[in-house]
């Protein structure tokens, strides 16, 4: 991975999966993430390139369900007598 001078740097989060076996880093400002090789970052593909999914906006619908249940459960809520 290079870095042209005068771009923001890259934040990383960094996940671990299987006993910490697998490590993968999520690049927030590309919006990409990348394996952890040796060393090496190994940029993944996403899952609508892995499927080959041509119409993408069929997963707006799915999208916005998963965006309805995070809000549900982490939107502040109180229960009213009606």
């Amino acid at each position: 991975m290079s870095l042209i001078v005068g771009e923001p740097a890259p934040l990383f989060e960094e996940l671990s999966f299987y006993r910490g076996t697998i490590r993968v880093r999520y690049d927030d400002l590309a919006h990409k993430y990348f394996r952890v090789e040796g060393g090496q970052l190994v940029l993944l593909d996403g899952a609508t390139t892995t499927v080959k999914i041509v119409d993408k906006p069929a997963i707006i619908p799915w999208a916005c369900k998963m965006m309805q249940q995070k809000l549900l459960l982490n939107i502040p809520h109180k229960e009213t007598p009606d």
